[in-house]
């Protein structure tokens, strides 16, 4: 009945508002939706993000999300990425991010939860594989059975499925298709990594390039990285 539908909606209503969110769209270009229990609508600026929320941007259209942690997380147009959970606790304990993403393009730029809880405290799930997070500013993309990922700052990603697995070191990106291995870690040319950039930015700024470092091998902790890495610079647009 008309009456049960109400009730449901406020009970969905009451129990959201006890539910603390977990970010904000801090920019949106194009339409946007977001999909919860109680039905799909449209994003708007300033909106709140919660766990549990699907996400998804029209064909034209980008999304950037600020979490309460400072991390940011930008969608390409015709993206579908769930935010399975976010915990973020600043003086320890628990804190993790999960993400799926089921189709198009995502950036991330991980912000305190990534520090405060170290290895492997921030996930991202796809169709063909599973991305394990130590660095800062990586780019995903899903296109129906192909995964791209790249580092683009940082210190390490780790990109696994079934059939084996590749660290990818800042600069550095890897493909998965269907059910194989990923591919050997490889440096991206600059048409590749503007192309990945310009499908995940939605304003440019002009700061100045931050530096980071490619370690001649895998180290052990960042700061090996650092000492024993050559610097490179990221000459393009960032946040």
């Amino acid at each position: 009945s008309l009456i049960f539908a109400l009730l449901l909606l406020l009970a969905a209503g009451a129990a959201r508002a006890q539910t603390a969110a977990v970010g904000t769209v801090t920019q949106l270009q194009g339409s946007s939706s977001v999909t919860r229990a109680n039905g799909t609508q449209a994003l708007q600026p300033a909106a709140q993000v919660f766990d549990d929320d699907i996400l998804e941007t029209g064909p034209a259209a980008k999304l950037l999300v600020t979490f309460t942690d400072g991390t940011k997380l930008t969608l390409g147009p015709s993206a579908d990425v769930i935010i399975d959970e976010f915990v973020y606790n600043p003086n320890g304990g628990a804190n993790s991010a999960a993400l799926q993403v089921a189709s198009g393009a995502m950036r991330l730029v991980a912000g305190a939860v990534e520090r405060v809880g170290g290895a492997q405290a921030v996930k991202v799930s796809t169709p063909v594989g599973v991305i394990g997070i130590r660095g800062t500013g990586f780019f995903v993309e899903m296109e129906e059975n192909h995964l791209s990922v790249a580092l683009f700052s940082g210190f390490e990603v780790a990109v696994s499925n079934g059939a084996g697995e590749t660290i990818l070191s800042p600069g550095e990106g890897t493909d998965i298709w269907g059910p194989v291995a990923p591919s050997q870690g490889l440096t991206w040319g600059a048409d590749r990594v503007n192309r990945a950039l310009d499908w995940v930015t939605i304003a440019q700024t002009f700061e100045r390039p931050l530096p980071y470092a490619q370690p001649v091998a895998v180290a052990a902790i960042p700061a090996d990285a650092l000492t024993l890495g050559t610097f490179k610079f990221d000459a393009r647009y960032r946040y």
